[in-house]
Order: structure tokens, then C-alpha cells, then sequence
């Protein structure tokens, strides 16, 4: 997974290698634990994140596939 630019200024992009074409969900996290925007699908291997009704501040990407495999990465909100 690449996600940039990282920090986001307004528009950032998240690229996934997913060679088993896994159904992947994605919850965007604030510090606090709440979730920001959720059950996002990402069906492509480039996805685009809006990022402009976001603070400034740490967010994590929650992305889990169906059988509930769970990965974290970090994106900083500028």
C-alpha cells in the first residue's frame, strides 16, 4: 500500500496491490477513535481520498478485506 501525498493538503491517493482481488473495506479513524468516513469500497488499485472536510491532525486508514484481515496505515491532514 502507497498513500500520498502524505501529508494531504485536500486530495490524496491510496494505491493497493491486491492480487487475489480481495473485497477491501476502508473506515478513516480520527486520533480520538472515531470514525470520519467509513465502509469505503475500494474496487480499483488507485483510490482517491477527499481529505478537505477533515481537520488538520493524524487520521488512521482502516482497511479490511472479507475475511477480516485488518491492515493500519497513517495519514496526516494538513
Amino acid at each position: 500500500v502507497a498513500i500520498y501525498p502524505n501529508p494531504s493538503e485536500g486530495l490524496s491517493f491510496i494505491e493497493v496491490e491486491n492480487p487475489n482481488n480481495h473485497t477491501l473495506r476502508m473506515n478513516i479513524v480520527d486520533i480520538t477513535g472515531k470514525v470520519v468516513a467509513g465502509n469505503m469500497l475500494i474496487n480499483t488499485t488507485r483510490y482517491e481520498i477527499n481529505t478537505t472536510s477533515l481537520n488538520s491532525g493524524l487520521y488512521f486508514l482502516n482497511i479490511v478485506n472479507e475475511r477480516s484481515e485488518r491492515a493500519v496505515y497513517k495519514l496526516m491532514v494538513q
